[in-house]
C-alpha cells in the first residue's frame, strides 16, 4: 500500500510540476538542457516514411561528442554488426564504415553520398540535441514571443524507466510555399539555409530524385516550417527530449526514441578510434 501511495504521490507531483510550468518555461527548460549536454550514449530506434509511403524502422547503439563531433555507431537491425566511425575534420570528413560482410573491408563514405542518404532522412551530423537546439534557436529568431504560442502541454507519460512531459509545437501556419533556387544551391544546403529537413523536400517534390538534383532558377516547394507538428517528451529531470515525433500533413513522418540514454558518460581516450578493443574495424 505504501510503494502504491508513494507512485500515486510521485504521478501526481509530477503532472502538477507540468501543469505548474509553461510551455514556454518547459521550452527554454528544454533548449538549455540541449545545449548543456556535451556527450551521450544510447540506443536509437527510427521510425521513418519513405516517399513512396512505406514506413520504415531501424535500431542501432550511438556514441556521441558533440565538440568536436564523434561518432559511433553499431547498426543493430537492419544491417546487424555494421559499424560507423566518424571524427569531424579528419579521414576528409567522411566516415569509416565497417560492413561486417561483403565486401569485407573497411569504407570510407561521405555522410552525403547517396549509398547514405538512400532513404534516409537524416545525416549523422544531426544525431545528438545540437541540431534540435539549432533549430529552435532559429524559429525563436524569426518569430520572437509569438514562438511559444505554437506550444501546449498535453500530459506526462513513462517510457523507458522515464517520467516525461509531452510538449507540443502545433504550427497551425503549416504550408508549402514557392521557392526559386540559387545558382550553387542544392537541396540540403537550402533545407539548412531554413533549417528544414531537405528529406522533406524531396517528400513535396517528387520530381526531385536526388539531394543534388536541382539547379538556378528552378522553382520548388519547400514547407515554411520545419513540419506541421513536432511532439516531444522530456525527461522531467533532465528536460533532454528522449522521443522526438514529427507529423506532416499525411501522418507522422518521423519518430526518434532515445531509449537507455547516458547523458555526459565517460568515453576512454581511444573510445572514438578504430583500435578500441571493442570494435572490429
Amino acid at each position: 500500500m505504501r510503494v502504491l501511495y508513494f507512485f500515486c504521490l510521485l504521478f501526481v507531483s509530477v503532472g502538477a510540476m507540468a501543469q505548474s510550468s509553461s510551455p514556454r518555461d518547459l521550452m527554454l527548460k528544454m533548449l538549455t538542457a540541449c545545449e548543456d549536454n556535451r556527450a551521450g550514449k544510447f540506443t536509437l530506434r527510427s521510425v521513418e516514411r519513405e516517399i513512396n509511403g512505406k514506413i520504415t524502422e531501424s535500431s542501432m547503439i550511438v556514441k556521441y561528442q558533440v565538440k568536436p563531433k564523434k561518432l559511433y555507431l553499431l547498426l543493430v537491425d537492419p544491417n546487424a554488426g555494421t559499424e560507423v566511425l566518424f571524427r569531424e575534420g579528419e579521414i576528409e570528413d567522411k566516415m569509416l564504415v565497417n560492413p561486417s560482410g561483403f565486401p569485407f573491408v573497411n569504407l570510407k563514405l561521405s555522410p552525403f553520398s547517396s549509398l547514405v542518404r538512400r532513404d534516409n532522412h537524416h545525416t549523422i551530423y544531426q544525431i545528438g540535441f545540437d541540431y534540435i537546439s539549432s533549430i529552435i534557436r532559429y524559429y525563436l529568431n524569426v518569430y520572437g514571443e509569438n514562438f511559444y504560442s505554437y506550444l501546449s502541454i498535453k500530459d506526462t507519460v513513462n517510457w523507458d524507466h522515464h517520467t516525461c512531459i509531452h510538449l507540443v509545437c502545433n504550427f497551425k501556419e503549416f504550408e508549402t510555399i514557392l521557392y526559386t533556387v540559387k545558382p550553387n544551391e542544392t537541396v540540403t544546403n537550402i533545407a539548412e539555409k531554413y533549417h528544414l529537413n531537405d528529406y522533406s523536400i524531396l517528400v513535396l517534390n517528387p520530381m526531385i530524385s536526388d539531394f543534388n538534383e536541382v539547379h538556378a532558377g528552378q522553382i520548388i516547394q519547400i514547407p515554411n516550417f520545419y513540419n506541421r507538428r513536432v511532439d516531444f517528451y522530456m525527461d522531467n529531470i533532465t528536460f533532454l527530449p528522449l522521443i522526438q515525433e514529427i507529423h506532416d500533413n499525411k501522418g507522422l513522418f518521423e519518430r526518434y526514441e532515445l531509449k537507455s540514454f547516458i547523458a555526459n558518460p565517460s568515453f576512454a581516450p581511444d573510445e572514438f578510434t578504430p583500435e578500441f578493443t571493442e570494435y572490429s574495424f
